[in-house]
């Protein structure tokens, strides 16, 4: 299927608007998902085959090894990661989805959650949003790719349906705590009045891609499977209007931001550069 064969139907855009997530196609058979799960391996192992190293690493070998592993910009480090985070198709469905005519990379992450059940990797309820602040506007979203069938046994991730439309918050955002329920009191806490807490589990094959807004609550709980990590990517896109913006908190430490300031760019400026090329453009 090439990318211009690919597009958002009437539904579609529907449940993204509402929920703030949408479960899309399926766009990487067998062999792409083994590759691709064989240069998570090697890029979490520190084995880069560009050379380059990542972005940022929050997880090493001699690390906890049941902890949550993971990478931000692999794609630097292994070309099979490259073409994937690339993919022109995965570009036009996120391009349709924010309503815009082009759509950049902000950056990518791969995740691996080891099998054994263990808390410590855990991803705490939190908006994306929260970290990425640096952009003026919140005109983003992930596209995330199991590599292997996920449901909640393996630590899917789960969504707060309709979240996305409750605005920015502070206190909705514990990534690196693992009590998932004392952060459900909070939200709970601090979520609009007369609104819903609806959670939902994401059932979703292999290779395929889930989209959602970089305002809807999401996390996951451990992996309860006996021997099968759980293996995905994250893909995070930008509206190519999203502009740089101070913060003064420590949104402005992201590495996006700081790559921002070390190329002297100038707030207002948009981001622009090796660091975000352009994944889709309808021009």
């Amino acid at each position: 299927m090439s990318a211009a064969e690919i597009g958002i139907n009437e539904e579609a855009r529907c449940r993204f608007e509402e929920d703030g997530y949408w479960l899309g196609p399926q766009l990487f058979d067998a062999g792409q998902q083994e590759a691709l799960a064989y240069a998570v391996d090697e890029v979490n192992a520190g084995r880069y085959e560009t050379g380059r190293e990542p972005m940022a690493r929050f997880w090493s070998p001699g690390d906890d090894p049941y902890g949550l592993h993971k990478v931000d910009n692999s794609h630097w480090c292994n070309p099979v990661l490259a073409e994937a985070v690339r993919n022109r198709q995965i570009g036009r469905l996120a391009a349709q989805l924010l309503e815009t005519a082009a759509v950049r990379l902000w950056h990518e992450q791969i995740l691996m959650k080891p099998a054994g059940g263990r808390v410590s990797a855990n991803v705490a309820w939190h908006q994306d949003y929260n970290y990425w602040r640096s952009s003026d506007r919140p005109r983003m979203l992930t596209a995330w790719i199991p590599l292997q069938e996920v449901n909640p046994e393996l630590g899917t991730m789960h969504f707060v349906k309709g979240s996305h439309r409750w605005g920015w918050q502070a206190a909705y955002s514990h990534f690196g705590r693992y009590d998932m329920e004392e952060q459900e009191r909070v939200i709970r806490q601090y979520m609009p009045e007369g609104e819903t807490y609806e959670t939902a589990p994401v059932y979703l094959e292999a290779g395929r891609v889930s989209f959602h807004h970089c305002l809807t609550l999401h996390g996951s709980g451990p992996n309860q499977a006996r021997r099968q990590h759980r293996r995905a990517i994250a893909i995070h896109i930008q509206a190519d209007e999203c502009r740089w913006c101070r913060t003064g908190d420590k949104a402005d430490d992201h590495k996006c931001s700081q790559e921002m300031e070390r190329l002297g760019k100038r707030y207002g400026d948009k981001f622009e550069g090796e660091y975000w090329p352009v994944l889709w453009s309808g021009a």
